[in-house]
């Protein structure tokens, strides 16, 4: 019975971690494109001078139009990143600027903010959505980028003015890991509530079965 409980609390942890792995590899930020320019960054603390996580570092932004049939403008206004050589080819750390909602769409833009691509330099959609990818070889990280976004030609009257930032984008997944942890806590609380008071009965058969012997 105890090796039963066990077997199904590690097949409900490995589901879990599982789930949790499948959140972080969808988990794109998603930001809006409105008449007001706003701005992203390579990493949390981006500021110029903090380097991004070394090896193999992966972040993603989906940015919407709150208007879709306005195209969306982004500029690299600071961008250092690992190149690879001097001849403007990126074989380390690259950005990938899509003309939609994934890397299924049309290939706008791919930089590591060397030579020909100096900043400030602009890539713009075809129409509301753009889905950037940033994605780091297992070497060194370096001072990474500061992006602006905006809806080009939309009509600011009316606009809501929308900020986005890493953390609350993905607020919606420490919530649903946070449930997650917590439900498995309880299985395993539950789980060892049952075996305890599955031996104590047990317990109790068998020295009532002993009594019964002795009295015969």
């Amino acid at each position: 019975m105890s090796r039963a409980i066990v077997i199904c609390l590690l097949a409900v942890f490995t589901v879990i971690m599982k789930m949790k792995d499948n959140v972080y590899v969808n988990a794109a930020i998603h930001l809006t494109a409105t008449p007001y320019l706003q701005t992203f960054v390579s990493h949390d603390t981006y500021d110029g001078v903090t380097h991004y996580p070394d090896g193999n570092y992966s972040r993603d932004w989906l940015i919407t139009g709150q208007i879709l049939n306005y195209s969306i403008t982004i500029e690299f206004i600071a961008c250092v990143m690992e190149t690879g050589n001097n001849k403007g080819v990126c074989i380390r750390d690259e950005v990938f600027v899509y003309d939609g909602t994934n890397t299924s769409a049309t290939l706008l833009k791919r930089t590591c903010c060397g030579l020909g691509d100096t900043t400030p330099f602009q890539v713009n959609s075809t129409y509301g959505y753009m889905y950037v990818l940033f994605q780091t070889d297992n070497e060194i990280g370096q001072e990474g980028f500061r992006i602006s976004y905006i809806l080009e030609g939309a009509p600011t009257t009316t606009a809501r003015v929308t900020t986005s930032t890493n953390l609350d984008s993905k607020l919606p997944i420490y919530i649903a890991i946070g449930c997650a942890l917590l439900a498995a806590t309880a299985m395993i609380i539950f789980g060892v509530v049952c075996y305890f008071k599955w031996k104590k009965s047990n317990g109790n058969k068998i020295r009532s079965h002993e009594n019964d012997e002795i009295k015969a």
